[in-house]
């Protein structure tokens, strides 16, 4: 099936979503933004392998029952989701790393320890670290273990190069048959930069303020089609019943294009509210001109 979707101009608006205290308190169990300096991180895993442990619980299983028929069920290790993307390209080598968990545990990232917010959202505890890398390919530990010793481990694949480029830009077109991505670039403005621009470009008066406090400008030049590389996911930002909102969320390249067709898809099939509702832009990382990463921009 060919996807091809088309939009309309954009020129600056603001989003008003009723769980924002929740976004404020997932911004509030941000990490130290501590490197991974003597951490143990492998530069060895492939970028397009992400490994789940799949080791015995470190914990004694439960005796089993007397009764002949029926054996205690062995008690399971916590399960680790991880916001976004699990394979990351970056080109500073600043990398955010976040996600949750079914039940309070103690979680390392790289082997070093990081504060993690108990039962945050209906028993669902929360994570999130900065990395701070050195150009190369990183295959980075994710770690948890609870109060009965119960242990599980993913994997974060990332890539480092400073020679990868990327891009802000609205999505005009997407043809996964032909794997190309029409891209209109766009310069994310906020406060007084964005007021100045919108004025100067006559989005708003002399006397205006910018709605919303921020302003996407369009370039010169026209949109752009670019080939799509091997992106099986697209990171949007998505609002879920039990409390996470404008929280990173993976959805597969063919359900964003969905999406991108029909933003209400997401309430109405998925179960939770997609927070840029098709009208935020994307962020496009590109390596030798492929687009290989695509993330939607926050706008407050």
């Amino acid at each position: 099936m060919r996807y091809i979707h088309r939009y309309g101009r954009y020129d600056g608006w603001r989003i008003h979503v009723a769980w924002m205290v929740v976004a404020a308190l997932l911004a509030a169990g941000c990490g130290d933004g501590s490197s991974l300096a003597g951490a143990d991180v492998s530069a060895s895993a492939p970028l397009s392998t992400i490994t789940t442990s799949t080791a015995a619980p470190t914990a004694t299983s439960a005796a089993a029952t007397t009764t002949s028929t029926t054996a205690a069920s062995s008690p399971q290790p916590p399960v680790i989701e991880l916001a976004g993307y699990t394979t990351v390209f970056s080109r500073d080598g600043r990398v955010r790393v976040s996600g949750w968990l079914d039940r309070p545990a103690d979680v390392t990232v790289g082997g070093n320890p990081v504060e993690v917010l108990d039962n945050q959202y209906e028993g669902l505890s929360t994570f999130e670290t900065l990395l701070e890398l050195e150009p190369g390919e990183y295959g980075i530990p994710i770690s948890a273990s609870d109060s009965r010793g119960l242990t599980n481990e993913v994997f974060l694949s990332v890539l480092v190069d400073p020679a990868l480029e990327t891009q802000l830009a609205l999505v005009d077109e997407i043809d996964l048959v032909e794997r190309t991505v029409v891209a209109e670039y766009v310069e994310f403005l906020l406060g007084d930069d964005a007021t100045a621009a919108a004025r100067e470009d006559g989005f708003i008066g002399e006397d205006e303020e910018i709605p919303g406090g921020f302003y996407l400008r369009r370039g010169d030049q026209q949109a752009d089609t670019l080939t799509l590389g091997d992106p099986d996911v697209v990171t949007v930002l998505a609002c879920f019943e039990q409390g996470q909102c404008a929280v990173e969320h993976a959805v597969e390249i063919d359900t964003w294009a969905e999406l991108l067709a029909d933003p209400d898809m997401a309430k109405d099939e998925l179960g939770w509210f997609w927070y840029g509702a098709g009208q935020a832009p994307f962020w496009l990382t590109l390596q030798d001109g492929v687009v290989v990463q695509i993330v939607e921009q926050y706008l407050p």
